[in-house]
This record gives structure tokens, sequence and C-alpha cells, in this order.
């Protein structure tokens, strides 16, 4: 009993694995360069101070005064804190921050390292006169990436230390005391150091907010959405942040959309470009799903009738009859046709080195339409498609414009009894190039909305496909 118990306890663990193994192996891989890392870091620090102006009195706004000011780590100093104890300074306060300077360092393996210059420009009053204090504040701290239990990642601070570069004292009446100037300077290096290194908080806190914005569901027109999430701990290197994100497709209703069975794929980014700052990889069997949901949805349907679609010939029995005698034979009088094209399996994406293939089976049944306005079934044909695909981008979504590669038609049932049916293929490719595909086009053309990370910008992204897998260089 124990063995029996212990061998399914080993089989749950080699599905587990197995499962865990292929949510890293099918879906996308995003890779953040150092220099988009700290650029995103830096814009959103100018954004948040921008929207609160820091030359204001502490306390009344800004990014770092509520955090610095009165009533925050520097109201410790003043109205009654410490320096109040030193030559009598009272009403000291921040009246303005100089943007801060924020730069990263990839630690391969452990996380970030962070590094924040700002000055600090704080006044308040002394028996000798108005005081007016400059301090220069380098920050650095060493973060370590973590996981939370949502897959989030999440830098956590490991250690902190704060440089005081330079502190500037002036005394806008009367001469300044020696003692006095002594005495401040040495209580801000013993104080502010130890004050300061919550500043980093910030910063953290911006980028762990980038990070967790990957964490997302998009919209997928009007069919679905696709969640993005973090599979797996971030790998770091001395150049780049990467990512494996699971991506789920969902339908409108809430079932999802299955991988293709026993095509797993394994993705490995190539080496980024010199002028990249991002990378982000796309795999077939991700592509493949998305295009299924629209399948599922009916969204590649078609219906067309004689005359619908210019260039096409006449949709009638008269035109098929003289291709297919047994029809002309049936009908002595001219009727119209109707032509439903459906896509009865889900396509499939192949992608190989700089070439993608979309491979679809497409029913076409043909009917007669008759006085009375019903449908007589005359054969249903079977179409295996094989599409040409080539992908760009625009408006953050991966958008894709597909072209006949090669057609093979197969009899699958018919009123009329066998004929041969490759007497129809300049028919159902024109229809195919008329008419299914500009059709099929205006539905995958409107894009596979990107994850959303960084707000990285992939419009300008170069397109490449290797095996396997579509990489947008940004």
């Amino acid at each position: 009993m124990f063995r029996l118990w212990r061998i399914s306890f080993i089989c749950c663990l080699l599905i587990q694995a197995h499962c865990v193994s292929s949510a890293r192996s099918k879906g996308a891989v995003l890779r953040l360069a150092k220099g988009a890392l700290n650029d995103a870091v830096s814009g959103q620090m100018k954004g948040k101070t921008s929207q609160n102006n820091l030359k204001v009195p502490s306390g009344n706004g800004g990014l770092l005064n509520g955090l610095l000011g009165e009533g925050g780590l520097l109201g410790i100093l003043g109205n009654g804190g410490i320096l109040n104890t030193v030559q009598g300074i009272t009403g000291l306060r921040i009246i303005d921050l100089t943007l801060p300077q924020v730069s990263l360092r990839l630690l391969p393996g452990i996380g970030v390292h962070l590094n924040l210059y700002t000055k600090v420009a704080i006044n308040g009053n002394s028996l000798l006169g108005f005081l007016d204090i400059l301090v220069e504040v380098n920050i650095t701290a060493r973060t370590r990436l973590t996981q939370e239990t949502t897959g989030v990642p999440r830098l956590v601070i490991e250690d902190c230390n704060a440089l005081l570069g330079g502190i500037n004292i002036r005394l806008l009446r009367g001469l300044l005391s020696g003692i006095l100037d002594g005495l401040v300077r040495n209580l801000l290096q013993g104080i502010l150091p130890g004050v300061l290194c919550p500043v980093l908080t910030v910063v953290l806190d911006l980028t762990n907010g980038l990070l967790l914005s990957v964490n997302s569901i998009v919209p997928l027109g009007l069919v679905g959405s696709i969640q993005y999430t973090v599979s797996s701990l971030p790998i770091i290197t001395g150049q780049f942040i990467e990512l494996d994100l699971n991506t789920v497709v969902s339908q409108l209703g809430g079932g999802l959309i299955d991988y293709p069975l026993g095509h797993v794929q394994q993705i490995t980014l190539p080496p980024m470009k010199e002028a990249s700052e991002s990378q982000l990889g796309l795999s077939a069997n991700f592509l493949s799903s998305v295009l299924t949901a629209l399948q599922k949805e009916g969204l590649m349907d078609l219906e067309i009738t004689n005359g619908d679609i210019p260039g096409i010939p006449p949709l009638t029995t008269t035109f098929i009859g003289g291709i297919i005698p047994k029809v002309a034979a049936m009908y002595k009088e001219e009727r119209p046709l109707v032509m439903k094209i459906s896509v009865s399996k889900a396509p499939m994406v192949k992608l190989e080195n700089k070439r993608g293939i979309v491979k679809m089976f497409v029913k076409t049944e043909v009917l007669v339409s008759n006085v009375e306005g019903s449908l007589t079934p005359l054969c249903v044909l079977g179409v295996d498609a094989q599409l040409e695909a080539k992908f760009s981008v625009g408006g953050d979504k991966l958008k894709i414009s597909m072209s006949v590669d090669s057609i093979h038609l197969s009899l699958t049932s018919s009123s009329v009894g066998r004929f041969e049916v490759s007497t129809l293929e300049g028919l159902v490719g024109n229809i195919f190039t008329l008419a299914f595909l500009p059709s099929i086009n205006t539905i995958v053309g409107n894009g596979i909305p990107l994850p959303n990370l960084m707000n990285i910008d992939f419009n300008d992204a170069e397109v490449d496909i290797f095996d396997e897998l579509v990489v947008l260089n940004s």
C-alpha cells in the first residue's frame, strides 16, 4: 500500500513538473536591457516630481517633500526636534529638492544596485539670523529580486548607505559662527545618512510598480482577453533582466484556449541587437491560440453569393455546370449559388527562420439557392490552406497579414456524385484571394495586444522570425 502511495506521489510530482516546464515553454519572453530599466525609472521619477511642485514649503506637496519635509524624516530636526537644541535653531524646513538623478546597475543573479543623487535645500532661524543649508546626498542600496506568491517579481532592499557629498551652510544676515557651522555639519553627518535611506523606498516602489505592470489582462477585441503573467523568477545578467511570461487566452464566455497538444516549444531569445533596449519573443503556440480564439467565435467564417465580390467568376449553376456536367444536367435553369466558408479546425502557426506560416483547414459548402429561398446542398469541399504570414507592429499590437502560399482541395461530400475536384482549383483560388483572405486580414489585422511593461513602445520595433518565435527588438 505504501509503495503504491509513493508511486502515485512521484507521478503527481512529475505531472506538476511537466506542467511548470510547459508553462515556461509556451508563451512569451520579455528581456529588458539595463538602459531601458534605468530610463523607465528615471522617467517615472521625473513624471512624479513634475506633477508635484518641489519648490514649495515642506509638507505642501512634492514626491520627496512629503517624505523628507515637515512631519516627515526631517521633521525631527526642527520645531521642537533635535536641532532646536543647537544654538537655538528653529523652523528648520525643506524649501527645495533638486530632481533626483537615478542610476541602476544589474547584479547578475541577485538584483539591482540603485544609486540616487539629489540636493536638499533647508532653511531655518537661529539666534544669529536666517540659516540657509544646502546638502548634497548620494544614496546607494543593493536590492534582491524576489517573487511574490502571485508571481509578481519584487525588489527588496538588503542594505543602504547615504553619503553627504557636500554641506554648504550660510547665514543670510550676520557672520556665521564657526562653532555653529561645526555643530550643524556634525549633526547632519550623524543624522541624515540614517534618515535618508527611506528615500530609496520611493524609487524602489516606482521600480516595483513597473515590474508589476507586466501582470495584466488586455482585451482581445470583443472576443475575449489575453492574460500575461510572470511564470518564474526573472533571470538577471549584467546586461538585462529576462522574464518568462505565461500567456492565457480566454474567450468572452470564460473558456480557455488550450495550446496545441503535443506541440511543446522551448523559447530561447537570440542575442539582443546592439541598439535594442527591450526584446519580446512570442511563441508560435501563443499566436496559434489567439487565432484559435478568433476561429471559435466564428470571425473567420464567410458567406458569399453571386455578385458579392468583384473579380470572382459567376457563382451560378450554369458556371459550375460548365465544370461539373452533372450539375448542368440537374439544373436546366440557371440558379445562383451560396458559398459558406468556415475554418472548422484550430489554425496552426508555424515559424521558421525568417518565415511565418499559418495552416488552416477550411470547409467550403456550395449550395443552390432555390426560388422559394431554400438552399440545396451541392457539395462540400475541404481546403487545406497554407498561408504565408507577415508580422508588423502598430498601436502596441502585433499585426498579421496573410497571403496564399498553397491550397489543396478534397471532396468531403457531394449530392451530384464523385467528380474531379481539381477542376475547381481555379475558382477556389480566386475566392481565397479575393474574398476569404481580405476578410481574414481584416480580423487579424486588428492586432494582438502586447504586454504592457514600463510603457515600452514597440511601434518602431524590428520584427524577426526565428524557429517557433517572433521576436520584436525595440
